[in-house]
């Protein structure tokens, strides 16, 4: 009996020590793939580019946006300053089986407020973008829990060969000029917008509106093309956008820049 007894000690010595190397490298694991990851909170609505002026769920549809859009809470719209980053956003299946674990890279569109502020990071998702953080034909089941944990980086936003866009607000008259500024690669945001008028020299800023909205006062006798010329906010990179609005512009017009960051 001692010999098989001290088998059996031996055995489950073994196994204990498997077990817990197992969970070691298993965590380990986690910890590399999450590295540099914070955790947030995320839910989902229809989608928007309204708080930033990016448009309708209709505008963010498109591509290059393909709704892989969100809204943000104050902690990440910035007081509009936040319109247009990236960010990688994944949820563990080792905590919600429907999630497939790999980050999705999706663009602030929007603002969250009100009870979204209630948590220190909250993305609110368009219901698209939502649904790519599952397995494939999960996307209804995590659609389900409705609010989810997640983790999340900022990652620089690259939108290919895709040029700056200027979308002229509605508003927009003779006298006032107001635009969205869309598709920024790096940073995603502007720090500052300035506005050069046809024959002249100098750069006159132009103010912040709202979200990614800025206006300027068109003096009486100035005229177009107008170039604009744009600041990012944490890498202070700077570009010059030629004669991108032209003389003939309208008000609800997109123009396309020929320079992107």
């Amino acid at each position: 009996m001692a010999p098989k007894n001290c088998f059996l000690s031996a055995f489950f010595v073994i196994m204990s020590f498997l077990s817990s190397f197992c969970s070691c490298r298993s965590a380990r694991s986690l910890n590399v793939t999450l590295a540099g990851y914070s955790s947030a909170v995320a839910t989902f609505y229809e989608g928007s580019g309204g708080a930033c002026g990016f448009g309708n769920e209709n505008d963010i549809a498109q591509p290059p946006f393909s709704s892989k859009i969100a809204a943000g809470n104050r902690a990440l719209f910035k007081q509009g300053k936040g319109c247009g980053n990236c960010y990688a956003v994944l949820c563990s299946a080792n905590v919600y089986r429907a999630c497939s674990g790999s980050p999705v890279k999706i663009t602030i569109t929007d603002e969250c407020p009100n009870a979204c502020n209630n948590d220190p990071v909250h993305f609110d998702f368009s219901s698209t973008a939502f649904g790519y953080l599952a397995k494939p034909g999960q996307a209804d089941v995590l659609r389900k829990l409705g609010r989810i944990n997640v983790h999340y980086q900022r990652v620089p936003c690259n939108y290919a060969n895709q040029k700056i866009a200027f979308k002229v607000d509605h508003g927009s008259n003779r006298y006032y000029f107001s635009a969205a500024i869309e598709y920024e690669n790096g940073d995603g945001d502007v720090a500052s917008v300035e506005i050069q008028p046809a024959g002249s020299r100098r750069w006159f800023p132009m103010q912040q509106v709202f979200g990614a909205t800025y206006e300027y006062n068109i003096p009486k006798g100035t005229n177009g093309p107008f170039s604009i010329r744009l600041t990012q906010v944490e890498s202070r990179r700077r570009v010059v956008a030629k004669q991108a609005i032209p003389a003939d512009w309208e008000p609800g017009s997109r123009y396309i820049s020929s320079v992107n960051f």
